[in-house]
């Protein structure tokens, strides 16, 4: 709105709109009648080592810092773990619908969802690097570790890019097979 003329306060009171509406967001999963179906919820994410940041973020309300955190685990964990945090998600959105919090519970749903998802994505990536091999150059294997290891998004962006350049150097044999 400002590049179209607009008044700084009056986009300085959108902003604040905006931002009163994601805390309201924030502040109603979970809240009141549902409230049992989140403690059921976090309950069941608890139980899983690997979810431990996830229950923090749902605790927290905090949906940005949970699907930040899901991205991360698909990143990092291998198929069978991703296939058990998917499978404790699947419980805990259970347990909340169960316990009367059908938000909390499409929330987690989602999040499973994004898990699965992403974790395929990153299985490919990873199975498209190791086939690269030695094309895939000392920075690419540098990124294909920082992904295994931290599961930072950064990681699987910077061995995106060094991937895209080592199929750019092979050739049209080379990336056919």
């Amino acid at each position: 709105k400002l590049k179209d003329g607009a008044e700084k306060r009056e986009a300085l009171a959108d902003l604040a709109k905006i931002k009163d509406g994601i805390q309201a967001e924030k502040l109603s999963l979970g809240d009141g009648q549902e409230r049992r179906g989140m403690e059921s919820a976090l309950g069941k994410l608890g139980e899983n080592k690997d979810l431990k940041s996830a229950q923090k973020a749902l605790g927290d309300r905090d949906l940005v810092s949970l699907d930040d955190e899901m991205e991360r685990l698909a990143n990092k964990l291998e198929k069978s773990d991703r296939e058990q945090a998917q499978k404790t998600l699947e419980e805990a959105a259970e347990a909340a619908k169960k316990a009367g919090a059908p938000g909390v519970a499409k929330a987690l749903e989602q999040q499973r969802k994004r898990l699965a998802e992403q974790g395929k994505k990153n299985d490919k990536l990873r199975e498209l690097a190791k086939e690269l091999g030695d094309a895939l150059g000392d920075e690419g294997k540098e990124a294909l570790r920082d992904l295994d290891q931290s599961g930072d998004p950064k990681a699987a962006q910077k061995l995106a890019d060094k991937m895209n350049g080592a199929l750019g150097k092979l050739t049209p044999k080379q990336r056919s097979r």
